[in-house]
């Protein structure tokens, strides 16, 4: 036991590389192993001395000192790597896995062991037979199950995982009149985002996901994996909540899926889905350290970019078995960019490329080469002209159900960026956005000029939409367009303004909110019945907040501003997001590539 235990109380942490840090607790851990390193060597060299047959009777005597100076090293060893966790007694710390308990396992044996040395052993060879050799093989398998059982309960106290029953879903409000309530994220953890459900909305905590009840703001159910980093998504139709994390066992770390239904929490499957050796990575856009791409994702698939020899190619893997679906090879003469979350979505029944090609380009363009100037050609010109391409593939199949070209005369740039889910993640700045039923990309140039086409048939609805004089952002309807603008003839006035597809004003709405010239990139959404756009608060100089503008369309109704509390932005207000679900108007701080260790942002409810 005390040979066993000192090899998995030892190996444990050096291979899987926890307990390491700057403090006082480091100092002791050196410490404690200095001693029980020395203490244990001198006692097995007690225990193993050579007596002549005839003296051991006369010469044994028990290594009384040695073995209590072992006990009390292991002992302080075991004090100090005890994952308090796992008593219910504290929070994991980032990068817990098992192995910590079944190190903490091997050093309680170690500690026990050397107690027993200390009171039964002999200074004396043994002979590897009968008792001794009973004893050792008695030792062994109790470390073994005290290892297990360790594994077994630590597996247990990562995971925390509730259900509910599935609510009726509400509708988005038309417009928001006050802040109902407000939601702080679990001690230890910070939201890096909120996303749309069918039903209401899902926090990502870092950890796993929080399911709230737009209504209330209460928790509806959660799952999360304690002290380890999960990366988390919903499936464009809402209904799926897809988690992808590393799992560890003995052989080695896994990637790992698992779905949930949105509205209970209920997973889809027994357990999670391992899809592989963490080495065996396919190209996506995921946070760093992420291995299983999540970010591209249609009703019941994953899709990632993969390189296909000299190509790249679309790759769609099922959500329950990870099994391929269906490849689609992209044109070698189109670019293919560092981020595809930004060039290619996916909605429940189709996946829309945007991209830019040119008869002089090749597939020597992959994920990771940015482009601070336009490529250039074989002779070392800069390339120009070619066309702005979007493909529209079949998510159940990979079949192209539509192309569209436009011609571009300005030099080859980065793929255009194509307009994103009203309800799920985007970029930072130029939030332009549509409710899915449009495909809306910003064409090359100097102006703000739109292509808008039918995600359905590919239609074209607008082929050069000018919105030159308003801001980058822009929200896409079937038939319209929502924009907003500063009218320097009137004072710098705020104005909302809804046009229709071949520009034509349709509706405007003057907004009262401050400091209008802070626009680009600034959060604001459409709702049926007003405008909303978070602006800074009126005392912002000095304390630094944020409010939310509410614009009425309708003429007859003024605008107002409802006042947030504990709303200073920590990473600027370009970050604050404004996500319409059913039920609610969500206001959140969106830190999905921040660094850890950042105070926690609470999530408000307005309706």
């Amino acid at each position: 036991m005390l040979a066993a235990g000192a090899l998995v109380g030892a190996l444990v942490p050096l291979l899987f590389g926890y307990g390491l840090g700057l403090g006082l607790v480091p100092v002791l851990r050196v410490f404690f192993w200095a001693l029980a390193a020395l203490a244990g060597w001198l006692t097995l060299l007690q225990l193993l001395e050579r007596v002549p047959e005839e003296q051991r009777q006369e010469a044994a005597r028990h290594p009384v000192l040695l073995g209590w100076f072992l006990a009390a090293g292991a002992a302080g060893m075991t004090v100090l790597e005890t994952p308090l966790w796992l008593f219910g007694a504290g929070l994991p710390a980032s990068g817990s896995t098992p192995w910590q308990a079944v190190g903490w396992a091997g050093l309680a044996a170690l500690t026990g062991g050397a107690a027993l040395v200390a009171a039964f052993g002999r200074n004396h060879r043994p002979r590897w037979a009968g008792a001794p050799l009973a004893g050792l093989a008695c030792g062994t398998a109790a470390v073994l199950l005290l290892a297990a059982a360790g594994w077994a309960a630590a597996d247990r106290a990562l995971v925390s995982h509730t259900t509910a029953e599935a609510a009726a879903s509400r509708p988005v409000p038309a417009t928001v009149r006050r802040t109902a309530w407000t939601w702080h994220p679990p001690a230890g953890t910070l939201v890096h985002r909120v996303l749309g459900t069918a039903v209401g909305a899902v926090a990502d905590v870092g950890d796993g996901v929080v399911a709230l009840d737009p209504a209330t703001g209460r928790e509806v159910w959660h799952y999360r994996r304690l002290g380890a980093e999960v990366d988390a998504n919903v499936t464009p139709d809402g209904r799926t909540v897809v988690l992808a994390f590393t799992l560890h066992d003995h052989r080695g770390d896994w990637d790992a899926l698992l779905t949930l239904d949105a509205a209970t929490g209920r997973p889809h499957g027994d357990a999670p889905l391992r899809l592989g050796r963490r080495d065996n990575r396919g190209h996506g856009s995921g946070r760093p350290g992420r291995s299983a791409s999540v970010d591209l994702l249609t009703a019941d698939a994953r899709i990632l970019l993969e390189q296909d020899g000299g190509g790249w190619r679309l790759t769609a893997r099922s959500l329950s078995t990870d099994e391929r679906v269906w490849e689609a090879p992209l044109a070698p003469e189109c670019l293919v960019d560092r981020r595809p979350s930004t060039w290619i979505r996916t909605f429940p029944d189709t996946v829309v490329v945007a991209q830019r090609c040119h008869e002089e380009l090749d597939a020597t363009a992959h994920p990771g080469a940015r482009w601070p100037r336009s490529p250039r050609s074989g002779a070392g010109q800069e390339l120009r002209g070619g066309v702005n391409r979007l493909t529209a593939f079949d998510a159940a199949t990979g079949e192209q159900r539509w192309r569209t070209e436009q011609p571009e005369d300005g030099p080859v740039g980065p793929n255009p960026e194509i307009s994103y889910h009203r309800n799920g993640p985007r970029s930072h700045l130029y939030p332009v956005t549509s409710d899915g039923s449009v495909v809306a990309v910003e064409k090359w140039g100097s102006d703000i000029r739109y292509l808008v086409v039918d995600r359905a048939t590919g239609e074209v609805l607008a082929e050069d939409l000018d919105l030159t004089g308003h801001d980058h952002s822009a929200h896409f309807t079937a038939d319209s367009v929502s924009v907003v603008r500063i009218d320097d003839e009137n004072g710098g006035t705020l104005v909302h303004e809804r046009r229709a597809l071949d520009g034509r004003l349709l509706q405007k709405a003057e907004s009262r909110a401050p400091f209008p010239h802070v626009l680009a990139g600034t959060e604001w959404v459409d709702l049926e019945g007003a405008a909303v756009m978070v602006h800074l608060s009126r005392d912002a100089a000095a304390e630094g907040g944020y409010d939310v503008g509410v614009t009425p369309w309708d003429d007859a109704s003024a605008p107002f501003t409802l006042q947030l509390e504990d709303t200073v932005p920590l990473t600027g207000i370009l970050r604050v997001r404004l996500l319409p679900v059913p039920g609610a108007l969500l206001v959140f701080e969106d830190v999905s590539d921040s660094p850890d260790g950042e105070p926690e942002r609470p999530v408000f409810g307005l309706y």
